[in-house]
Parts: structure tokens; sequence; C-alpha cells
């Protein structure tokens, strides 16, 4: 529910490098043993993918194809959007859930979400939002129910953007 909301996480926590609060926070929430991981080449290398593995037990994965979360900051090479899962159509939960790392959410080129969830519209301004995931998320949702979920994250901070919301600038 509420798309586009702001949200913090309130917890402190030993986080890998390269990764924030936020991101490894719901991963630890949401990862284990049966959700694979594909993390973005800039930012496998330090001890992200032996922490998450302890900590979670989820399978890292070098295809996105089969990950059931993918994780990637705004400075990523974006190659990999066309190959995360959508699921099907009957087993649309089958798809890649995309968290994106970015550096804030105020002051910046604003967005607007419309959809389940949204009265009108709701305005944001992620910091750096890359036009390739932008562009991935305005097609999006010719998919549903099947697509990709996406969490954006800057810090401490989370917003949900679901696969069923659309995203224009």
């Amino acid at each position: 529910s509420s798309p586009g909301q702001i949200s913090s996480i309130d917890v402190d926590l030993p986080t890998p490098e390269y990764f924030d609060a936020a991101a490894t926070a719901i991963l630890l929430a949401l990862a284990d043993f049966e959700t694979p991981l594909w993390v973005a080449p800039d930012i496998a290398g330090g001890n992200a993918q032996t922490h998450l593995k302890f900590h979670t037990g989820c399978p890292i994965t070098e295809n996105p194809n089969t990950a059931s979360f993918a994780i990637a900051t705004a400075q990523s090479d974006f190659s990999f959007l066309d190959q995360l899962a959508l699921g099907s159509a009957e087993n649309p939960h089958n798809s890649t859930t995309l968290i994106l790392m970015l550096k804030g959410f105020a002051g910046f080129q604003p967005y607007h979400l419309s959809g389940p969830g949204i009265k009108t519209k709701q305005a944001i301004s992620p910091e750096n939002f890359p036009t390739d995931v932008l562009k991935h998320m305005k097609q999006n949702t010719q998919y549903f129910p099947c697509g990709t979920d996406l969490i954006l994250t800057a810090d401490r901070e989370l917003m949900g953007i679901p696969r069923s919301t659309r995203l224009e600038d």
C-alpha cells in the first residue's frame, strides 16, 4: 500500500560494503535459502555476498533471470534489466524485485506515480534516477499481473513502487 511513500529504517545494523542500511534491512527481512539474489557487478566485491549468505542463507546467482531479488545502484550498468524474471500468468509472483540504491529522495527531477493505492498522483523526486530503470518501469505495467517490483533505498529510507504502479516523468 501507499506506493511512493518514504519510510525509514530505525534499526542499527551492520551493513556490508557498498550496501546502505535500508537495502540491507530489506534483504535481511525478505531473503532466505529459497530466494536467489543477483548483485550488480559494480557492488559485488567486498563482503556483501558473504554477509548476506551468512545472515539469510540466500544463494547468490550469476543470472538475473533466476533471481528473486536483484540489487544495484544508480551508477550500475543496467543491461541486466531485460533479463529480470517477470513471472508468468500462472505464477506472477515468480518475478524479480529490483532493489535500487540511490543517494536521496528529495529535491531532484520529479516523477509521478499513479495506480492502485494512490488517490490521484504521487510525486517522487529520487536523486539520479536512472533513465534505463525509468524506461523499464514505464513498460512494466503492460505485463501486469506479471512484472518487476521496484524498491528504492537511500541510506535509511525506502520507497516501494509495485508492478501495478504507472511511473511517468
